[in-house]
């Protein structure tokens, strides 16, 4: 998506909102379709996306692609609809969301992490927070961020490859996968 196409977007131009939901909508919908699996949920929550979106158009920067930035606002938002009883968000270290990881495979997949390492894992992936919320929650540069979840990354693949037992939907890391 250009800027021009941005601007009209954050102008509230109709047909601009029209285009945008026609090509992103089905690739969000699936997105939260992976982690709610209930299609009457998963509209709710794309509907909610698409209004947080044209909410907080303002806010994006091109830090990340456009649909990057879109797919972390849907897949933070289907997290929190099913994440039971969490009073404020980051107030758990670790949780575990419906169809997305079982608590074995979280536990597997973080229990030799190093601490920093699974704090940003913890807040960018399973939380749905941005690298820069991240870098300013932790009070940790922005680099330092981006080289943990690398080494997250790396710790996942590891045992991934040499445990073909575990479950996890590796299409919701590539978003990921492509920033870093």
């Amino acid at each position: 998506m250009d800027s021009k196409e941005i601007e009209k977007l954050r102008n509230k131009n109709p047909k601009a909102i029209s285009d945008l939901y026609d090509q992103y909508s089905p690739a969000l919908y699936g997105i939260i379709l992976r982690i709610i699996k209930s299609h009457s949920k998963a509209e709710a929550i794309l509907e909610h996306t698409f209004l947080k979106i044209l909410a907080e158009i303002g806010t994006y920067k091109k830090t990340t692609t456009f649909f990057t930035w879109m797919c972390t606002i849907a897949r933070r938002l289907a997290a929190e609809s099913v994440t039971p009883d969490i009073p404020e968000k980051g107030s758990v270290d670790e949780f575990t969301l419906e169809s997305q990881l079982t608590t074995k495979d979280y536990e597997t997949l973080t229990e030799e992490m190093e601490i920093d390492s699974k704090e940003v894992w913890n807040l960018v992936y399973i939380q749905g927070y941005s690298i820069q919320e991240t870098s300013a929650r932790l009070g940790m540069p922005l680099e330092k961020v981006k080289i943990q979840m690398k080494i997250a990354f790396g710790h996942i693949n590891k045992i991934l490859k040499s445990d073909k037992n575990i479950f996890i939907s590796t299409t919701l890391i590539i978003p990921f996968l492509i920033q870093f």
